[in-house]
């Protein structure tokens, strides 16, 4: 399923009390997948409108876009108004359609809604359109469609949540325990301190005894209810996805900057060894990313490993079976990698954590840069003359800024 849904024209033929405004058709493009993530992050749900006059001109028509579902409206209804020319096509491209999170968030159970859109010329009705959609649980993630699935991705990467500092901090312990430094400094003291810093986050993780669950047979059919930092440093289990976003977010919050790996499945976790400027925060190419594996540059964490008992992991020992597995040979079944410091820069944020006190009272704690994550320093794009700015939502193309080169496969 692509990104946006075309469905084709309906139209109203007028009664006769309306013949002097000729019926219209509409056109509608829109994401048919919604998402609590797509709300809290205010994107457009709807990318255009095409209304098709095939009559004389009509001033002042009003155009009327919701979402809706069996219990009624999500959010707040759009009217924009347009002249209907002689003949002619109206394409609208700026629809504020957008979700309430509110609303979004109490949904439990992934459901079916509709996208409505209403043309109007007075009293009179000139055509309409209605676009079966689907309404996913608040903390569902389905890889579908697939761009806007991955970088919606990192919306459930919570450093937020109080649970990942905890988790900091016992890893910090550790630093000072192994280096004499509790520093969690991102990249300021070089790759070398990065790899400790993540050494050390994997190992706090791995004490928490999590025990591993089973991920759903399809990210793009079911998909999965992800769970939160909470439930699974806490609660001790998780699956793939999920011991991922958690170790992501505690990556985050130290200012490193993790990539999250999708692929058939399954899901394992990477991390950039030094910074490197990057233009958006998905991709499905993942060749380059290969490239910069085998560098050295990116590093790789099976996260599973650290739901197995035994005498602990190391970091080539988490990285050695992520590469063998999935990027070795034919790369076709990566569905895609997402760049959570990118999307943040995307203005792709956290959902709020949520929290309850022990008396029951229930805790939000919004995202805060500057409190949930050391900011990784500013690393100057290399300017180019074909340079272009591109307006949200994203592309979902990753086009990374590194030697060009194809360079064999190999782990480093």
């Amino acid at each position: 399923m692509s990104d946006t849904a075309y469905v084709p024209p309906q139209q109203v033929v007028p009664t006769s009390s309306e013949a002097s405004a000729s019926p219209v058709s509409v056109d509608v493009t829109a994401t048919r997948v919604l998402s609590y993530a797509l709300a809290h992050n205010q994107v457009p749900v709807v990318s255009w409108v095409a209304v098709r006059n095939p009559g004389a001109p009509v001033s002042g028509a009003t155009i009327r876009l919701s979402v809706r579902d069996a219990e009624g409206t999500i959010g707040s209804p759009v009217q924009l108004h347009a002249d209907l020319g002689e003949s002619a096509i109206t394409v609208l491209t700026d629809v504020p359609l957008r979700l309430d999170p509110s609303a979004m968030l109490q949904i439990e159970e992934q459901r079916p809604g509709t996208i409505e859109v209403e043309v109007v010329h007075g009293d009179h009705p000139l055509g309409r359109q209605a676009l079966p959609v689907h309404l996913l649980a608040a903390q569902q993630w389905l890889a579908t469609p697939p761009s806007l699935a991955l970088e919606m991705l990192a919306a459930h990467v919570l450093p937020n949540h109080p649970s990942i500092t905890a988790l900091v901090d016992e890893a910090a312990d550790l630093l000072q325990e192994r280096t004499g430094s509790p520093s969690v400094q991102g990249y300021q003291s070089g790759p070398e301190r990065v790899d400790q810093i993540v050494a050390a986050l994997t190992e706090a993780m791995y004490r928490r005894g999590i025990r591993c669950s089973e991920p759903p047979a399809s990210w793009a059919d079911t998909g999965q209810k992800v769970r939160t930092p909470g439930d699974v440093l806490d609660g001790r289990i998780g699956t793939c996805l999920d011991t991922v976003v958690v170790l992501a977010a505690a990556l985050e919050q130290a200012g490193i900057r993790p990539m999250l790996w999708i692929v058939e499945g399954h899901a394992f976790l990477g991390y950039w060894r030094e910074e490197r400027p990057v233009d958006s925060a998905a991709t499905t190419d993942v060749a380059p990313l290969v490239d910069l594996v085998d560098l050295g540059l990116v590093r790789l964490i099976e996260t599973t490993l650290l739901t197995e008992r035994g005498d602990g992991v190391t970091l080539p020992d988490l990285h050695r079976p992520a590469y063998a597995s999935w990027l070795t040979g034919d790369l076709d079944r990566v569905l895609g990698v997402v760049d959570v410091h990118q999307a943040r820069q995307d203005h792709i944020l956290p959902l709020p954590a949520r929290t309850r006190d022990a008396d029951g009272t229930v805790q939000v704690v919004e995202y805060r840069p500057a409190v949930h994550g050391a900011p990784a320093r500013p690393v100057p794009a290399e300017p180019t003359c074909t340079d272009v700015v591109l307006p949200r939502p994203l592309s979902g193309l990753l086009r990374l800024l590194g030697p060009p080169e194809a360079r064999s496969r190999g782990g480093p």
